[in-house]
């Protein structure tokens, strides 16, 4: 589509009104999502072209599955949408579990220090006990 290829980062480098310019932002971001998800939508209509191919269905038979079928356009956005709202969650929880993996190796890199300090510590213990039951034999 058109819209995607305009270029919003000059405009929002033009702007003077702050609130304009996050509102261009959001969309040259929504732009930018859509550019995508098309790429990615392209490259399912490749790997589904490969699979067909690879079943036998030549791209004839598929124009005329295609043209025998008004709804297929409409199952195919259908299908994007879907794929589209199943890419984001996943992407959320792979940003959730990224943040779950930082705090947990945030916290072994605490303990490994918390032993290290501790580690003199138990040896003076230690030493402290081995003395004290020398002591106590003589």
């Amino acid at each position: 589509h058109a819209a995607c290829k305009l270029d919003l980062q000059k405009l929002v480098d033009t702007l003077e009104d702050q609130e304009l310019k996050e509102n261009v932002e959001i969309i040259r971001r929504l732009q930018q999502v859509i550019v995508q998800l098309q790429d990615e939508s392209a490259g399912i209509a490749t790997s589904i072209e490969a699979m067909a191919a690879e079943a036998g269905c030549t791209d004839e038979e598929r124009e005329e599955q295609v043209e025998s079928n008004p709804n297929t356009k409409r199952e195919s956005d259908g299908f994007t949408a879907q794929h589209a709202l199943r890419q984001a969650h996943l992407t959320k929880e792979l940003v959730e579990l990224n943040k779950a993996l930082m705090l947990k190796e945030k916290l072994a890199r605490k303990m490994v220090q918390t032993d290290h300090h501790l580690e003199p510590m138990q040896n003076q213990y230690q030493d402290n006990v081995k003395n004290l039951a020398v002591d106590r034999k003589s």
